[in-house]
């Protein structure tokens, strides 16, 4: 006959009842010795949960400083408790009163209801604690949080609370001077410990310094007042300082009085000098001249120096010699002046007069550095003599032409306005010149 094969196979069978796990029992006889440390222990019924063995259950502990609360210890929410044995030891803890309970996690972490609560006391809390704060300064518009030292008479740690007045509000830095009440309680202990704590708001101190409008090239004098200590953003830590900008520029200066700062920025504006021109005088001139006009730019400036008068120049007041005439404008607007000047030479002309003669006479070069060339026509040569005057007069050179240009030698002389006569018989001819 022919062999069957055998083919494994799995048969699964379904159970068509419901069983509902149920939570673990509430632990029972829960009991706390306490020293430094709390020592907490608990028993369970046996048979506590239907499906999980009582060796296998973890517990959650709870602990509060009121009753009914976790705020010290809580419970764990999800998965199994914190202990797997039925007791648990506590470190750490302030002196005073706790109440705590106890709950059952099964395997399936289920939790149980919480044990009958006990309460036990840590240390000694039977001194009500005397909180002594003492009074603190903050500044208004700087500080958001209000620091307060204190220290406890009994030696007891304490939390402390903070409020002004009976609000209930979020402290915030006071814009006024405040009363704030601080409360000290000694945890599990009824009775609380008051003081009354007055907050001295210091207002920032009003720094007031001057703007400036200076012309280029001036320095501005800047002050800050309304502090005691000042820190300009120069470096400089005087209540004034002294500064000469280029430009318009900002300056920064803080104030402190009383712990509390302050900041001003100071704005120097700088205006540009005008632009000022005076025109060249024509010269030399002789004390008889006349007077001459004088012009500058822009209109509405004011003439100033010897011989100057308003807008002229009269050499018969300046006298004989080498004057500076200047001419000054102010911008109306900024404030701003400049000025320019010119030279002017006066020559008495003495001995010199001025004829107007049809001689034929030509002086080159003019202005001249060393050599001046005066070229006579036939007539004058050997009948003529040329003389030369400085600027006030005094004949410095004599020449007897004997040829049709005769050179006549500068370079000794000192720079400035000189006049050359050329005489012949009754006729005579004066030219000026200029030494460079």
């Amino acid at each position: 006959t022919d062999a069957v094969a055998t083919i494994p196979s799995t048969i699964v069978y379904l159970n068509g009842n419901t069983t509902v796990n149920t939570a673990p029992a509430a632990p029972s006889t829960i009991t706390a010795v306490t020293s430094s440390v709390a020592a907490l222990s608990w028993t369970m019924p046996d048979l506590a949960d239907d499906h999980t063995a009582n060796i296998n259950l973890t517990y959650n502990v709870r602990i509060g400083t009121a009753s009914g609360t976790s705020n010290v210890m809580k419970a764990s929410v999800y998965g199994p408790g914190k202990y797997i044995i039925p007791s648990a030891t506590v470190k750490g803890l302030l002196d005073g009163k706790y109440y705590w309970s106890v709950q059952a996690v099964d395997a399936a972490n289920v939790a149980g209801a919480w044990a009958t609560e006990g309460s036990f006391t840590i240390g000694n809390p039977t001194t009500v604690p005397t909180v002594q704060a003492i009074n603190v300064a903050t500044t208004a518009s700087t500080q958001t949080s209000l620091n307060i030292g204190w220290t406890n008479g009994d030696g007891y740690k304490t939390a402390v609370f903070v409020k002004a007045g009976n609000s209930s509000s979020d402290l915030v830095a006071p814009a006024a001077n405040t009363v704030y009440t601080v409360t000290g309680n000694l945890t599990g202990c009824a009775a609380i410990a008051t003081k009354t704590v007055g907050v001295l708001v210091t207002a920032n101190p009003t720094v007031t310094a001057n703007n400036s409008t200076v012309c280029i090239g001036a320095s501005a004098n800047l002050t800050a007042s309304g502090a005691t200590s000042y820190v300009w953003n120069t470096g400089a830590t005087t209540s004034s300082i002294s500064v000469t900008p280029t430009s318009n520029t900002s300056y920064t200066v803080v104030g402190t009085a009383s712990g509390c700062s302050n900041t001003k920025v100071v704005n120097v504006v700088v205006n540009a000098l005008p632009t000022v021109s005076l025109a060249s005088i024509t010269g030399p001139l002789c004390l008889n001249s006349g007077t001459t006009n004088l012009s500058g730019t822009p209109a509405g400036g004011v003439y100033s120096g010897t011989g100057v008068s308003g807008s002229t120049f009269d050499p018969a007041v300046a006298g004989a010699g080498t004057f500076t005439v200047s001419y000054s404008y102010t911008n109306a607007t900024t404030g701003c002046s400049s000025v320019d000047s010119k030279t002017v030479v006066v020559s008495s002309c003495t001995g010199v007069e001025a004829i107007n003669s049809n001689l034929a006479i030509t002086v080159y070069p003019n202005p001249v550095n060393s050599e001046l060339n005066i070229s006579l026509e036939a007539s004058l040569i050997n009948n003529s003599s040329v003389e030369v005057y400085d600027m006030i007069g005094n004949l410095v050179m004599v020449e007897k032409p004997i040829t049709g240009t005769s050179t006549l030698h500068f370079s000794n002389l000192a720079k400035g306005m000189y006049t050359i006569r050329v005489i012949s018989g009754e006729r005579q001819k004066v030219i000026k010149v200029m030494k460079d």
